[in-house]
């Protein structure tokens, strides 16, 4: 069964220390197991509609965008490539793995209503958890 932006956001916030948030832009998800806010740089977003993303036609009825922040390592065995060195492509394909097209740099990796995706998704869900516990035990907000 596909995901929903719903049954996806719910998986995210169960995460052990993921702290969700809900904005007129998206919903964000931050590792800050302690609750002391601040600014904490998410670790995944999902989108739901333009307002805070100009590539995807989010608002065509049922799309939704998952960004997912992994690291460097991980974002090279996907693409190959840093994003900087990547084509063009096509951001309104559903369950396509891509480079996020504004933080591909920070190793943001991107997929519309992901299905055949799933799978993968959850893993770079697990790495993208990973990434931000480290850098929250190194002392980094974002």
């Amino acid at each position: 069964m596909p995901a929903t932006a719903d049954s996806l956001a719910a998986e995210i916030a169960a995460m052990e220390g993921v702290v969700a948030l809900e904005s007129a832009y998206g919903r964000f998800f931050m590792y800050d197991p302690e609750g002391t806010g601040g600014h904490v740089f998410p670790m995944a977003t999902i989108l739901e509609d333009d307002a805070n993303d100009t590539w995807s036609d989010l608002d065509r009825d049922g799309v939704f965008c998952v960004n997912i922040g992994v690291d460097k390592e991980t974002f090279l065995a996907l693409f190959g490539a840093k994003a900087s060195e990547l084509g063009a492509r096509d951001y309104t394909a559903r369950d396509t793995l891509l480079p996020h097209p504004d933080y591909g740099a920070q190793y943001f990796v991107r997929v519309l209503n992901p299905d055949a995706t799933l799978g993968t998704v959850r893993e770079l869900l697990a790495i993208a958890h990973g990434v931000a516990a480290k850098r929250t035990r190194s002392g980094q907000k974002a």
